[in-house]
């Protein structure tokens, strides 16, 4: 397959589960007052829902053309889509989902780079997130939370029960899940063994098919599109050809004007080349930044799923104490959430509820794991609340957990002045946008 081919066929299918996963998460992407709506920057709160509306609709044409389209549409599709969908993301930060962001930066790439460059880059960004969410792994929290529920669902299908086995046994073997997915992320770097990798890769993305799955933890169905959409992208990008195999000569008796045809088909212009490099170098390099949290702490640092931190529940959050206040009891009802569902391993908590089954319940998609976004939402809904009977409950803040311990550095935002205080610390907006 020719690197023009693979770049056509990139685009459509990610065209086609762009389509689905914006269908089934239709919720987040319309003017809802469910949910807080908190957009990146304070001048964009007062922005109406109708320019939702009309975002999306230039964004589904956008989809839709890139899907159906010609060659000859394919440039114009995908800057519809760019721009409407980062106008989505601006106006509501919890659209961030790392689908999304992988689907601006595909679709940015194949806009600024020729086929064949573009491809490559490309494949360097998707080794980087196996080798970044593998990194996010290997951490307490990962090991005797979502890592756990991982290798049961996984033993239990076999008829092999973990219960037994001493601790270090049953550490090493939660922590072999994100051994794999480094491993694979090592084979894809080298042109010998990125085949291999691709395959693996692929096997990997089938077997978490199968342990989200209703068959196992059951998680939302956009999980399952994007562990789809990863499938197909190993296929195209790793397993099809070779990715460092070299493009045929052209034939010298080959008319002068299919020759230069070919030439303009990835004709860019030396400004667009060299922003499409940076992009691919930012979505390389600033994951770093959160890689390294909270071991070293940097003044600017990239958000969890920017950094491709998925199933890694180490990531930033915010909860609110619901005991022994006038305020319990009305949570599940007002947002949705299960009192029960606590953070087992935040004992300065001993009594949390978070945002996540919120989400889960209002827009289907998992919250957008940040301390900033969720404390923000948390703080809409309080101030919007008229059952607090006076003084509402704290918000807390919580930091990265610690690699080695899981514990996390705590913020408590209680009353009118700590909570001007704490947004005035942040770089983005914590202001609702509830219409």
């Amino acid at each position: 397959m020719s690197d023009e081919s693979r770049a056509i066929w990139l685009r459509k299918t990610m065209a086609a589960f762009g389509l689905l996963l914006f269908a089934i998460t239709w919720r987040l992407w319309t003017p809802q007052t469910e949910f807080p709506q908190i957009p990146f920057f304070r001048w964009l709160v007062n922005v109406p829902g109708a320019v939702d509306w009309i975002v999306a609709s230039a964004m589904t044409v956008g989809l839709v053309a890139m899907l159906l389209g010609t060659q000859r549409w394919a440039r114009g599709s995908l800057v519809l889509f760019l721009a409407s969908t980062a106008v989505l993301v601006l106006l509501n930060q919890h659209r961030l989902q790392p689908w999304v962001y992988l689907l601006l930066v595909t679709g940015g790439l194949l806009v600024c780079l020729p086929n064949k460059t573009s491809l490559t880059w490309l494949r360097r960004i998707v080794i980087s997130i196996y080798l970044y969410s593998a990194i996010s792994k290997f951490d307490y929290q990962f090991v005797f939370t979502v890592g756990d529920q991982m290798l049961n669902v996984i033993t239990s299908s076999v008829g092999f029960k973990t219960d037994g086995l001493p601790q270090w046994l049953h550490i090493a073997m939660v922590l072999s899940l994100p051994l794999g997915e480094l491993v694979i992320g090592g084979l894809l770097l080298f042109s010998k063994t990125s085949k291999l990798g691709g395959w693996l890769a692929i096997g990997l993305h089938i077997g978490l098919l199968l342990v989200l799955g209703p068959l196992g933890l059951n998680h939302q169905p956009g999980v399952l599109i994007w562990n789809a959409w990863f499938i197909v992208q190993s296929w195209l990008l790793f397993v099809s050809a070779a990715p460092d195999a070299k493009p045929k000569e052209t034939r010298v008796d080959q008319p002068m004007n299919f020759r230069t045809e070919q030439a303009s088909v990835d004709s860019r212009s030396p400004e667009l080349i060299w922003c499409g490099r940076l992009l691919a170098l930012f979505v390389i390099l600033f994951p770093v930044t959160c890689a390294v949290s909270p071991w070293i702490e940097l003044p600017i640092k990239a958000d969890h799923w920017v950094a491709w931190e998925v199933y890694a529940p180490r990531s930033s959050r915010a909860s609110v104490r619901v005991s022994d206040t006038a305020w319990a009891g009305t949570t599940t009802d007002a947002a949705g959430y299960d009192p029960d569902d606590t953070q087992s391993n935040d004992s300065a908590i001993p009594k949390a509820v978070t945002p996540n089954q919120w989400s889960l319940s209002r827009l289907g998609v998992p919250v957008y794991p940040q301390d900033r976004f969720q404390a923000a939402c948390w703080l809409a809904f309080l101030e919007s609340d008229e059952r607090t009977n006076g003084r509402p409950p704290a918000v807390n803040a919580l930091g990265t957990a610690a690699r080695l311990t899981g514990q996390r550095v705590q913020t408590r935002i209680d009353g009118p002045v700590a909570t001007q205080k704490y947004r005035g610390q942040l770089w983005f907006n914590t202001r609702p946008r509830w219409k």
